[in-house]
């Protein structure tokens, strides 16, 4: 049965506040759950493609590599980091790997939806400052040009922000890809390599800081996976002063409401039947 979404829940009541008096900035941080009413895959899900292609392949090989690459795909199938999975995977063949994900994550791909989700029209129709996106696809950047024919969106990657504080000083709306853009294979974090780096990068780490610092930032479509893949996300726990945040999300389940209390974000829980997030905004 589906419950009614919970307006008198207090976090709710106090971002509502916040959002009607103007008092603070609004920057959505998304996940890949605002993708998957398209069609894309989280990043279990992701995995799950990613194994079956590489099963595909083995198959035509000569028995004993066959065998020797179907057991190590086993292996990853039940490694509990999903990082470390994805790491493991694109040894077995770079260019395979990344002509899958580029399949996978591709919102054009023939036999999915066509149309931009809805959340992510909401979220620029609420006048965001900002987004921030852990998610290859264009979606975002679609929804916004839907949403603002003729505007200007102030695009930066992940590693392209960890020089562009300045941004944040702009009155244009900005969207951070976090990750990089699906069709850059520069600014991409597939290799898994690259988000290492970029998580040591002190200007990108700054840049966030103050993201949390300046801004009250909202979690929209992000999973505990997407926090493992995130990498930032779990240090939110240890900023001193990380301001007041929220993470509007469908999952009630112990390990999310402590992490969430143990990076002091604020709980809005609501109900997703359709997996669409439309409720969530």
């Amino acid at each position: 049965m589906t419950m009614p979404f919970d307006t008198s829940q207090a976090a709710f009541r106090r971002l509502r506040s916040k959002y009607a008096e103007r008092t603070e900035s609004i920057v959505f941080w998304i996940g890949s759950g605002t993708s998957m009413p398209a069609g894309l895959p989280n990043w279990m899900g992701l995995r799950k493609k990613l194994l079956a292609d590489f099963r595909s392949r083995a198959v035509a090989r000569a028995a004993g590599e066959r065998d020797k690459e179907l057991r190590e795909l086993e292996e990853i199938e039940r490694e509990k980091d999903l990082w470390v999975a994805f790491e493991r995977l694109e040894k077995h063949g770079k260019a395979s790997y990344r002509a899958s994900i580029k399949e996978h994550l591709n919102p054009d791909v023939a036999g999915r939806a066509t149309a931009i989700p809805d959340v992510l029209l909401q979220i620029w129709e609420m006048k965001t400052s900002g987004v921030l996106s852990l998610n290859l696809d264009s979606l975002a950047s679609r929804a916004f040009a839907q949403k603002n024919p003729g505007r200007h969106l102030n695009q930066l990657t992940g590693s392209v922000a960890a020089r562009s504080i300045d941004a944040l000083k702009s009155v244009r709306p900005f969207l951070v890809a976090l990750h990089g853009q699906l069709e850059d294979t520069h600014s991409s974090v597939f290799p898994p390599s690259v988000l290492r780096d970029l998580l040591r990068d002190e200007g990108y780490r700054n840049f966030v800081r103050t993201i949390f610092g300046s801004r009250t930032v909202v979690f929209v479509g992000v999973s505990a996976e997407d926090v493992a893949v995130g990498g930032f996300l779990s240090d939110l726990r240890t900023l001193t002063d990380p301001g007041e945040h929220y993470w509007i999300t469908n999952r009630g389940d112990a390990d999310t409401v402590g992490w969430a209390e143990g990076a002091g974000v604020e709980l809005i829980l609501y109900d997703t039947p359709d997996r669409s997030h439309s409720e969530a905004v």
